[in-house]
């Protein structure tokens, strides 16, 4: 969607265009390559369907529109924004690559510590590009890549996101978000991916009498991809799978925690550099497949439909304008029957 971005009262859109390619510099009629919708009548500005070729996962594309107003008057064409698809299935095998739910070996479910989960992959001669981590939990995560906790953009700084992958009916469906961590990755030899996870809305009070839940409880699991492309074009997939290098324990600082009851951050415990290259976890355990996939075998793995909670660093909640309306007719008290709202421009301040 769009919005008109000019101060002139009563403009009205008559028709629009839109534009996608494969890059910036093809925006053009000539050279878009994906999808030219051709000039279409119509006020729309929000929610108008692609309706272009089938696009590819793990893809960014480039877009613009152009727009007329009523009369078909050009009111001119936006600056190239960009947008990225995520792995465009449900089944939690196409555009995994292999990744499977796994949890720390031998851990009995609501036994205390949270699992922490780590693995340390060598990556490939050149230069890296572009890092995407798909991830999802069974329970809740805090993702890391190189001991740096995985974030999101927020009012022109960096936040993490909390309960992550949201709330759900885990019978059904289960969410996965997606994070741009090349700044993460970095040009490095070596690459890890970790996580802790926590009970959230799957294996806690609010869980009981769910039919997902266990009555011995839920082993909490995790499953990720993480995509690193070089300049070369080539691509490289770090998964979660037993036997690929994953390392796990429950020895850490989380000893607790529940979405009624808090959390218990034990600080003796911490483990300094856990998360990051080079950490020594020769005494961990090593992860197994947890067997969510054979309970829920039509379970769908969704991308998050929603806005995640975050932390904010403020809230502003001084309004940007104020407008005071001198008369305010309504429909059946208006020569014409359709209303007026006149503001006083005196009263009013942006």
């Amino acid at each position: 969607g769009w919005r008109l971005g000019t101060g002139r009262r009563g403009l009205a859109q008559g028709a629009y265009r839109i534009l996608v390619a494969s890059s910036a510099g093809r925006l053009t009629a000539a050279r878009a390559d994906v999808w030219d919708s051709g000039r279409v009548t119509s006020p729309d500005a929000v929610a108008v369907r692609y309706e272009g070729p089938e696009l590819r996962a793990s893809t960014r594309y480039f877009w613009t529109v152009s727009v007329w107003d009523e009369r078909g008057r050009p009111l001119g064409t936006a600056p190239a924004a960009a947008f990225e698809t995520g792995l465009l299935s449900t089944d939690g095998t196409a555009g995994w690559d292999g990744a499977q739910w796994i949890g720390m070996k031998g851990k009995a479910p609501n036994s205390a510590g949270a699992p922490l989960l780590r693995c340390e992959t060598p990556l490939r001669k050149g230069r890296v590009t572009a890092a995407r981590l798909y991830v999802s939990a069974l329970g809740v995560y805090e993702a890391y890549v190189n001991g740096e906790r995985v974030t999101v953009a927020q009012d022109g700084g960096r936040t993490p996101e909390l309960l992550t992958p949201g709330w759900t009916n885990y019978d059904t469906t289960v969410n996965y978000l997606t994070y741009d961590v090349t700044d993460l990755v970095g040009h490095g030899r070596s690459v890890t991916l970790a996580a802790v996870l926590g009970n959230g809305w799957y294996n806690s009070r609010v869980s009981e009498g769910s039919t997902y839940y266990a009555q011995d409880g839920n082993a909490l699991a995790l499953k990720a991809r993480l995509l690193v492309r070089y300049a070369d074009g080539t691509a490289q997939s770090i998964v979660t799978r037993p036997g690929a290098g994953w390392r796990t324990t429950d020895t850490g600082p989380y000893r607790a925690d529940d979405i009624y009851d808090g959390q218990t951050y034990d600080a003796r415990r911490e483990l300094p550099g856990w998360a990051a290259n080079g950490f020594d976890a020769a005494g961990w355990a090593d992860a197994e497949e947890v067997g969510y996939a054979a309970k829920f075998p039509q379970a769908k793995l969704t991308a998050y439909p929603g806005e995640s909670a975050r932390l904010m660093a403020k809230w502003d909640r001084r309004p940007g304008s104020l407008t005071v309306y001198r008369e305010v007719t309504g429909e059946a008290g208006s020569a014409n029957g359709k209303g007026r709202v006149v503001p006083d421009p005196a009263r009013s301040t942006t």
